[in-house]
């Protein structure tokens, strides 16, 4: 009789630790981050919408409990998206899923970003193209540089989103970097034209939810204002139309805002560059996009810095600069378009392709109180690159790189 309530008894002890505990079937990640919010993402194999809530604490303590929204992204998969407010600045918390049934994930935690001129280091990279294992790869040495966040600037499929949306981005590029952020880094996925191609296009904000329902948004990161953008497709006017005025008109209030004029520095991401590429693509997307958006010079305006992509080189041009700066495997013969000379900002073209004599290239973005340090690497993760910028704009070189000038 003892021997078999003993047995019972440890069966109730297996089936309550069972219960405990659940693994999402693939997350959490974290996006939107921000001074006093945060996102959490997961995907659960749901036939049918659950209640599923996060539990956050801070130093212990459970400060809120959040529902969940849930979106369809498989036939038998769903996405959990919860929104985090109500946050300090600068503060660690902890967080946990909690299914209906009362059982519990394991406990992730993540650190709200700091006012002020605190530093922090971005991770930032373009182009991957399903190329997810080389992406993991590049986000360790994100980690070795305690990057507070991850940027991915677009083109993060490898050809179109098309019959089965869920394998095209969890199987293509999502699955690692939700993986590799660990449930405690945020990330930042932007849309390249790859993004916008195929018939399940619609279903991108599902995977990449935003409170106000946008595919492109701003952030005050300590001393820095950043505006990340939603190129579209060069190819496809529709797409264009649907968010090129809006978002123009949304750019025009967020300059006009006390989060971008009270910044030392302002630091535009985007999939396709304002210029240093194909003249007829930029007339066609950034430039009908930007205009002359972001050429003030108004220091309260002035924007001194834009990442982007597309071109599947390594290029930077200076603000006012009639010379490309770039290792010159990468020009092959022909120099990239309009240099920085019309230009207030510097403009760094990154590439995670695979092309120009680099296997990939990421970038570390470095804010201080008076300088922004940019560092580039390369697959050997060797640096190509590296320069700061003033709050006036100016650019000091760190290293010698080759200049090409443009013609006259």
């Amino acid at each position: 009789m003892k021997f078999a309530k003993s047995m019972l008894l440890s069966a109730l002890a297996v089936s309550a630790l069972s219960l405990a505990a659940f693994t999402p079937e693939r997350g959490p990640w974290l996006t939107n981050p921000g001074h006093t919010s945060m996102a959490v993402n997961f995907v659960m194999k749901d036939a049918e919408a659950k209640e599923y809530t996060v539990e956050v604490a801070e130093q212990g303590k459970v400060v809120s409990t959040v529902k969940t929204q849930a979106f369809t992204v498989d036939a038998d998969k769903k996405l959990y998206y919860a929104e985090l407010t109500n946050l300090k600045p600068d503060t660690a918390y902890t967080y946990t899923l909690a299914a209906p049934d009362k059982s519990r994930s394991a406990v992730k935690s993540f650190t709200t970003a700091a006012a002020g001129d605190k530093e922090y280091t971005l991770f930032i990279t373009s182009d991957t193209h399903n190329r997810s294992s080389m992406l993991a790869h590049m986000m360790r040495y994100g980690k070795r540089a305690n990057a507070a966040f991850y940027v991915l600037l677009g083109d993060n499929v490898g050809n179109s989103i098309d019959e089965n949306p869920y394998r095209t981005i969890m199987g293509g590029f999502l699955t690692d970097l939700s993986r590799s952020s660990e449930g405690k880094y945020p990330i930042v996925v932007l849309r390249g034209n790859h993004d916008c191609r195929g018939k399940n296009v619609h279903v991108w904000g599902d995977f990449f939810p935003h409170p106000e329902k946008r595919t492109y948004y701003s952030l005050r990161l300590g001393n820095v204002f950043y505006l990340f953008l939603d190129c579209g497709d060069a190819d496809t006017s529709k797409i264009r139309d649907a968010i090129y005025p809006a978002q123009r008109e949304w750019i025009k209030k967020e300059l006009e805002s006390e989060a971008c004029r009270t910044a030392t520095f302002r630091v535009a991401m985007l999939h396709y560059p304002s210029h240093a590429m194909d003249e007829k693509i930029v007339n066609l997307t950034s430039g009908k996009l930007l205009g002359d958006l972001l050429k003030s010079t108004d220091p309260a305006k002035r924007f001194h810095l834009m990442f982007a992509g597309h071109r599947h080189r390594y290029v930077r041009t200076d603000a006012g600069s009639n010379v490309f700066k770039v290792n010159n495997s990468a020009f092959e013969g022909s120099l990239p378009g309009k240099p920085g000379k019309d230009f207030p900002y510097t403009l760094v073209l990154v590439d995670a392709r695979g092309n120009g004599g680099v296997e990939y290239n990421f970038v570390l973005l470095k804010n201080s109180k008076d300088k922004l340090t940019v560092q580039s690497m390369d697959h050997r993760n060797n640096k190509i690159d590296e320069f700061t910028i003033a709050p006036d704009g100016k650019v000091t070189d760190l290293m010698k790189v080759a200049g090409f000038p443009a013609e006259s």
